[in-house]
């Protein structure tokens, strides 16, 4: 009783009749709840890299990896642009290889996005290679943009049909 009567309430006691922040107001309860929480600016980067919310925002990286790689631009994977020198590209790779690196990153398919990063890295660091990628993605541009334009000439021609129909 001599906790209770301190004001520490533990989780498995139960909860006793008088609350000690019964009677204060919100900005009481804040003051001494702030007092008490440490803030962001004043954790260790050991400690906030340890935050649940982290954790949380890691994993998405990985995910983002393999959606990415899956389709098939890699300039969108590194967020740079297709004229990126070397040493941009480096700094990208070291950026992201941090995010998803297994011993950083507790998802399960986060060896896998490691590698993903590393041979998509390799891709674009070769010439002969980055040159390959950029002609693909040049391919599949113009093929998306031929789909849209037979897409917008059908919905065209089904309007005007309707259009006609509805006079």
């Amino acid at each position: 009783d001599d906790e209770a009567s301190e004001g520490r309430v533990h989780l498995d006691d139960d909860i006793p009749d008088v609350l000690p922040w019964e009677g204060w107001s919100i900005t009481e309860l804040t003051d001494k709840l702030a007092g008490k929480l440490p803030k962001l600016n004043e954790l260790k980067p050991r400690q906030f890299l340890t935050t649940q919310r982290h954790k949380l925002g890691m994993r998405r990286h990985v995910v983002r990896v393999l959606t990415k790689v899956e389709k098939g631009n890699l300039y969108e994977l590194f967020r740079v642009k297709r004229t990126a020198s070397k040493s941009e590209l480096k700094k990208a790779r070291k950026r992201l290889m941090l995010l998803v690196h297994p011993d950083k990153n507790r998802h399960p398919r986060a060896n896998e996005a490691f590698d993903l990063v590393q041979d998509a890295y390799e891709t674009l660091n070769d010439r002969d290679s980055r040159d390959r990628h950029d002609h693909e993605l040049m391919l599949a541009d113009a093929e998306q943009r031929a789909a849209r334009q037979r897409f917008r000439r059908t919905w065209r021609k089904r309007t005007k049909k309707t259009a006609l129909v509805a006079w």
